[in-house]
């Protein structure tokens, strides 16, 4: 049975533990993302780093499903290598109830990212926020194969753990985020939290279709990785500020509150996404993943 969060969700954040604190994660174990009670963790046996890419797309952009199905077929040829995060803006992203096109996935963060970084192209992506602006679709596949094989990959400066505590009754989750240093850090790092949506079915432009001389609206797309909001300021969280000696471990917590607004989100279907930042650079060193709750 689907469990439904109504958005525009009201996010209460009490940021924990700002101190360095004990590593809170002993207890995890396993390959993948497993749960024990209401407790669901991220996978803590992928020790290289995770491709953070946020792709800016939009339902009335009519290339973009091409986009996304190249992402697709990126993430299953490199299982757990990908963190993917869809960005829905711009004037492809406006609604449109007279057209058939009445979703909004607009969203504050998606918004800031889309200016701060300058995005006109659409589709387009960033990939660990490297360089400036956002990359077109055709050289995707290039930085993709290049980052699989790089030192970067191999050795990254940060391991992330996520533990997330759902209590159903109060409709409140604690995300714990740990950071362990895999070498000396120096510097200040800043984290961004991300709740992103996957299954949600709306129409779509497809200008595959209308090439052949099809409809190209799409009435009933999967939408995927859908940003839904940031917990916290989009430009990220304050999170490691002096560094941190190799093997050190840093952990926050935030409790995540939803109040009532207004249309459905399904929290079978939302997920945390996490990445850490180091801010003289702006690249992102490391990225993951845990469930907003159990299927």
């Amino acid at each position: 049975m689907k469990t439904y969060l109504p958005a525009f969700l009201f996010f209460a954040l009490i940021l924990q533990g700002c101190d360095k604190v004990k590593f809170p994660l002993e207890d995890t174990a396993g390959v993948g993302t497993s749960f024990s009670g209401d407790t669901l963790y991220s996978d803590s046996t992928y020790t290289q780093q995770r491709l953070l890419i946020e792709e800016f797309t939009g339902h009335r952009c009519s290339w973009c499903p091409a986009g996304a199905e190249k992402l697709k077929d990126l993430d299953q040829k490199f299982p757990g290598g990908l963190v993917l995060v869809g960005i829905h803006g711009s004037n492809y992203a406006i609604p449109n109830v007279k057209e058939g096109y009445p979703a909004d996935y607009r969203t504050d963060a998606g918004n800031y990212i889309i200016d701060y970084r300058g995005v006109l192209d659409f589709p387009s992506a960033m990939f660990n926020r490297e360089g400036t602006g956002s990359q077109l679709r055709g050289f995707w596949d290039q930085t993709v194969h290049d980052f699989m094989g790089s030192d970067e990959r191999e050795n990254p400066k940060i391991q992330l753990i996520l533990r997330n505590i759902r209590n159903n009754p109060d409709d409140k989750n604690n995300l714990q985020v740990t950071a362990i240093a895999n070498e000396e850090l120096t510097g200040a790092y800043d984290l961004v939290v991300y709740l992103t949506e996957d299954g949600i079915v709306s129409p779509q432009l497809d200008a595959r279709l209308e090439i052949q001389g099809l409809d190209p609206n799409v009435y009933e797309y999967t939408h995927n990785h859908v940003l839904r909001t940031s917990v916290g300021p989009a430009p990220g969280n304050v999170f490691i500020e002096d560094g941190l000696a190799s093997g050190e471990r840093f952990a926050v917590s935030y409790d995540v509150l939803a109040k009532d607004r207004q249309t459905e989100w399904v929290t079978e279907n939302l997920t945390f996404v996490a990445f850490v930042i180091e801010r003289s650079s702006g690249l992102v060193v490391q990225a993951e993943t845990v469930p907003f709750t159990k299927n």
